[in-house]
């Protein structure tokens, strides 16, 4: 019991250290890993419940789950033909409920959150940057366009960077 608790906070520990690492790629992985399990499940449900309909075949029943997820048009279809069991209508709304909100709402919320971000941090010029080859001015002061207009007298070719806590435009 000892080592599959150990086991256990080692796998934990890993997923942590990767989440702050890159949290969005885990973020999708998740989510994305989420739906699949939820699409086999349904596909199995589908099974137990009519399984004549999908021809007792698994991945008939997983495409069919699939189609619920990317179209809500399915029901429809479903409703045309004459044999089709009603548990099997009522999985099928079911799976497209969820996976209006699994699918459609997460990731895309995800999605637009990280651009977002990616947006913000690039207009508050914030984040890293690289120092190679480049002058470095640590904090603004009236005497840095006197120092600035002087590198380039002296045709210095390189970047300068003007680091302070001031805004951009100022």
């Amino acid at each position: 019991m000892g080592k599959l608790k150990s086991l256990f906070l080692k796998m934990k520990s890993k997923r942590t250290i990767k989440t702050y690492q890159k949290p969005l790629l885990v973020t999708i992985a998740t989510l994305l890993g989420i739906n699949l399990v939820f699409l086999v499940i349904a596909s199995i449900l589908g099974l137990i419940i009519d399984g004549e309909y999908f021809n007792n075949n698994f991945f008939k029943a997983f495409v069919h789950a699939l189609s619920c997820m990317i179209s809500a048009n399915t029901i429809t279809k479903l409703l045309d033909v004459v044999d089709t069991h009603m548990g099997v209508v009522v999985l099928s709304a079911m799976i497209i409920v969820v996976e209006m909100i699994l699918f459609s709402g997460a990731i895309v919320a995800t999605l637009t959150t990280a651009v977002r971000s990616f947006i913000d941090k690039k207009s508050k010029a914030s984040g890293k940057i690289e120092l190679s080859d480049h002058f470095v001015i640590l904090n603004y002061n009236s005497k840095v366009p006197d120092l600035i207009y002087n590198l380039i007298e002296k045709e210095f070719k390189e970047n300068v960077i003007v680091l302070s806590n001031r805004d951009k435009d100022y």
